[in-house]
């Protein structure tokens, strides 16, 4: 299991973790008996409407996953876990589903990545995204059944991928190009 490290400046509240997809492992929680009072205690921290949009996103991603909401780190509000193995030796849980709530904003995270859900993204409204996250200012502005439905597929998905043992690669990677032959005068897209 790679190390664990506290949360920015410190273990917050007993929890000390790293993301898994952004440099280490998963949640550790220490002697925390009250996940939902913690994840009470931040959402307090957040101006109104933002509080109220987590509120609504809890209430959707709980119903969807049948899992409470986990604060994962500083901010970070997770709901169920899959278990992660790397070739790299890099391994931990994560949260099946979740997102990361903040003033004026909120980031929804799709495990197993935004192109996958190219067709519902389209018809979501107004929202950008990069490799698994998917911004949103306020919840008024998307169509809230299809952030629900991308939601549920992804948690679906992920699921499928956690019960066949640990999951293996980064979901929302694209697959390798390795083993990929260029046509000759092209240049590769790879950075």
């Amino acid at each position: 299991m790679a190390a664990i490290y506290p949360t920015s400046g410190g273990v917050w509240d007993g929890v000390a973790s790293i993301h898994p997809h952004l440099g280490g492992t998963a949640t550790i929680r220490g002697d925390l008996t009250d996940d939902d009072r913690t994840v009470d205690r931040y959402l307090a921290s957040l101006d109104e409407q933002t509080a109220a949009d987590s509120t609504t996103l809890i209430e959707m991603m709980q119903r969807i996953s049948g899992h409470p909401p986990t604060l994962w780190n500083v901010g970070t509000i997770g709901f169920g876990t899959y278990h992660y193995r790397y070739d790299s030796g890099r391994e931990g849980d994560g949260h099946t589903i979740g997102f990361y709530p903040r003033n004026g904003k909120l980031t929804v995270y799709l495990m197993d990545g935004t192109a996958r859900h190219a067709a519902l993204l389209a018809e979501l409204g107004r929202h950008s995204t990069t490799g698994y996250c998917v911004y949103i200012r306020r919840l008024s502005e998307v169509d809230l059944t299809v952030l629900e439905q991308l939601v549920r597929a992804s948690f679906e998905f992920v699921q499928s991928k956690a019960r066949e043992g640990p999951i293996r690669q980064i979901l929302w990677r694209p697959a390798s190009r390795a083993g990929r032959r260029r046509l000759p005068g092209t240049a590769s897209s790879s950075p």
